[in-house]
């Protein structure tokens, strides 16, 4: 991972991978897989990546995660807005979720 990745605007959230049976996934993501982030009219990239110690996101189970995106500078006020979380590969939907409010929200 190059230094400007690890620069990018970083969230925590509460998400869940969408089991096959649900139109998600067949196979568990990883931590520091790259999806796409929905951001209303717009998606942008991110990176999610695991806070515990399992490098597996696990489908079906709610997960705390952090998620970071690569491109801040173009989307980072509607990222630090967003409440909900739709998080995409392709154009199939693979996780919903919600931010974990930051302190003082």
């Amino acid at each position: 991972m190059n230094s400007s990745e690890k620069s990018g605007i970083a969230r925590t959230a509460r998400v869940r991978f969408l089991t096959a049976d649900e139109g998600g996934r067949l196979t568990p993501p990883v931590s520091g897989i790259r999806s796409q982030l929905e951001l209303g009219d717009l998606q942008t990239s991110c990176i999610v990546e695991t806070q515990g110690t399992s490098e597996v996101l696990p489908l079906g189970e709610e997960i705390l995660v952090s998620i970071r995106l690569l491109f801040a500078d173009q989307s980072a006020a509607a990222f630090n807005n967003l409440v909900s979380i739709e998080l995409f590969e392709g154009n199939k939907l693979v996780a919903t979720g919600v931010f974990v409010p930051m302190n003082g929200e």
